[in-house]
């Protein structure tokens, strides 16, 4: 914990001007400052690439930059998903009815704690929504691309901080 606490501190403090630009920056504006400040620091001056170069990756992005659309169309897929789900199929799961008397009163405790689980999930979905259109943003600005995997995929999570399957399944 400590090593990752030092990775992200903010070695110089930044002045108003750099300050407002991280915290209102049109990347993050809807979910919030989405990435440590080194990362978008770095982002802003330029340095990204030169890392970027250092470890060949920069390479790899100029040489398929259509990479940067097929990872914004998927998860802006994924963000229709969510508000799908969040518009049509929540309303018939509301969250009062879990402390609503006669709910309670008429149903055992396990169909009271499915009950639950289902709502809170659909209660999460608007989460998801703002969390991979924020996600989504950063990469169509540029920010997120880490690389290719085994299999030669581009990767960009770089600015992923939800992985809803992951969540949703526990997966480790």
């Amino acid at each position: 914990m400590q090593e990752e606490r030092l990775k992200w501190s903010v070695k110089t403090l930044p002045g108003p001007l750099e300050y407002f630009a991280f915290t209102l920056s049109f990347q993050g504006i809807l979910a919030g400052p989405f990435c440590h400040y080194n990362v978008f620091q770095a982002f802003i001056e330029g340095n990204t690439r030169e890392r970027l170069e250092a470890s060949k990756l920069a390479v790899e992005y100029k040489d398929d930059p259509s990479t940067v659309m097929r990872a914004v169309l998927t998860k802006i897929s994924a963000v229709l998903l969510w508000i799908f789900i969040t518009a049509a199929v929540k309303p018939h799961f509301p969250d009062s009815k879990n402390v609503d008397p006669e709910f309670i009163a008429n149903n055992n405790v396990f169909t009271r704690l499915g009950y639950l689980y289902i709502s809170l999930f659909f209660h999460r979905a608007k989460y998801y929504v703002s969390w991979i259109l924020a996600d989504a943003v950063y990469n169509s600005s540029g920010l997120g691309y880490t690389g290719k995997d085994e299999h030669g995929k581009p990767m960009w999570t770089g600015m992923s901080n939800v992985f809803v399957w992951k969540i949703e399944v526990i997966y480790h």
